[in-house]
């Protein structure tokens, strides 16, 4: 049993690996220094990326760790991408020595608000943190679909929830074929044919 929990914890490791290197490359420009990502089984917050180089290499480099809760493995694909996302905003921010929070790095001030909004995340005012309620923007749910992420399972632990399918559904028009994706139901009319678009889930 402890050699299957190893396995399914670097398959786990690995995609989140994967995810973030993509997220880099379409929404950094791969200009994102890459963390050692690791999973834990309970942390509060449920994700945070570490502002200063906590591992180093046999050759020298050093890098960030990025820790995510097990917990929020279990949630649809679409929160852990914007999680992915969210950590990136802050070290892509701490790389070219942006402040984006205070109170402990808990409150996010509107330099993170900007930076994530150019970056593939709406983003929300929370009195408590500040802008720091992140959700992906339609384009990532494009990418979450073109990379066949809503696939992905996370979690794999047999006293766990499955990681959720993404929520994410096509809204098509019945007469020329034209679609949209969204994460929401959405009541859309097609320009081209003046007709209610109809809305199809990718995941019964």
């Amino acid at each position: 049993m402890p050699a299957k929990e190893t396995t399914d914890a670097s398959k786990t490791v690995r995609r989140l690996e994967i995810m973030f290197h993509t997220l880099n490359e379409e929404y950094f420009g791969g200009e994102v220094v890459e963390p050692v990502v690791s999973v834990c089984a309970s942390i509060k917050p449920l994700s945070y990326i570490t502002q200063e180089d906590t591992w180093v290499r046999l050759n020298g480099e050093t890098k960030p760790e990025f820790r995510i809760s097990a917990n929020l493995l279990s949630q649809p694909i679409e929160n852990v991408v914007a999680t992915l996302l969210h950590a990136m905003v802050h070290q892509h921010n701490s790389q070219i020595h942006i402040k984006d929070t205070s109170r402990g790095m808990a409150y996010h001030n509107k330099r993170f608000r900007d930076t994530a909004r150019v970056h593939g995340l709406d983003v929300e005012y929370d009195p408590r943190i500040g802008w720091g309620v992140t959700t992906p923007a339609e384009r990532v749910t494009n990418t979450i679909v073109a990379n066949g992420w809503d696939d992905f399972v996370l979690c794999q632990n047999e006293n766990a929830n499955l990681a959720r399918p993404t929520s994410t559904r096509k809204v098509s028009c019945p007469c020329c074929g034209q679609s949209v994706r969204a994460t929401k139901t959405v009541n859309i009319i097609c320009g081209d044919c003046l007709v209610q678009m109809t809305e199809q889930f990718f995941h019964k």
